[in-house]
């Protein structure tokens, strides 16, 4: 079995059980005699149920990244485009295991480890979208992208929470107005050359 689809298994079956119990339900020592932990893409291994949502970031980021065309990198299509195009790919990505996130987000723990490595993951994962799409990620300019796309990204998450349409008609329309409305404040502000859409 691919080791794509042994993770999918693994994440739909641990997003599941947060789904219909909550994240307190997991029971880790359980989970690993069930699960084969190797195959999750995760430095240093699985030690905590932290690292099973660092693990499933990676995931999602690759599926992403596999999910990309290379056309999106086309500069001749406007970049907020191509990021559109992107984050509704993550979504699409993320869709097989909402339930679990959904429930996840309603019950995550205030833990300051949480909140942290949340944030790194969500970086990573921005970085990688802007990446995949032809723009720059790095320096100065690469960060006030980065810290955008994560606003964006976080507004999208909220709405795409409660869209059940098939075609993410709500979801498509927040990051598209999230995204013009970036464009505006980088614009008003004189820093076109940092453009990000």
């Amino acid at each position: 079995m691919a080791k794509i689809n042994q993770e999918d298994l693994i994440f739909k079956d641990i997003f599941g059980k947060i789904a219909s119990d909550g994240w307190q339900s997991i029971d880790l020592e359980k989970l690993s005699h069930e699960c084969d932990f190797d195959v999750l893409n995760v430095t240093g291994g699985i030690r905590n149920k932290v690292d099973l949502l660092v693990a499933f970031a990676a995931f999602i980021d690759t599926t992403v990244k596999q999910s990309i065309d290379a056309d999106l990198k086309d500069d001749q299509i406007p970049a907020r485009e191509r990021l559109l195009e992107a984050l509704l790919i993550r979504f699409e990505a993320l869709a097989p295991y909402k339930a679990g996130v959904i429930k996840l987000m309603k019950t995550f723990p205030p833990n300051p480890t949480f909140v942290v490595i949340g944030s790194k993951s969500l970086k990573l994962s921005m970085e990688a979208t802007l990446t995949a799409v032809g723009l720059e990620a790095k320096g100065i300019q690469g960060a006030i992208r980065v810290k955008g796309m994560c606003m964006i990204f976080m507004s999208g998450v909220c709405t795409w929470s409660k869209d059940n349409s098939e075609d993410l008609s709500a979801t498509t329309r927040i990051l598209d107005e999230r995204l013009k409305q970036t464009e505006n404040i980088i614009s008003n502000l004189g820093l076109i050359d940092l453009k990000m859409v």
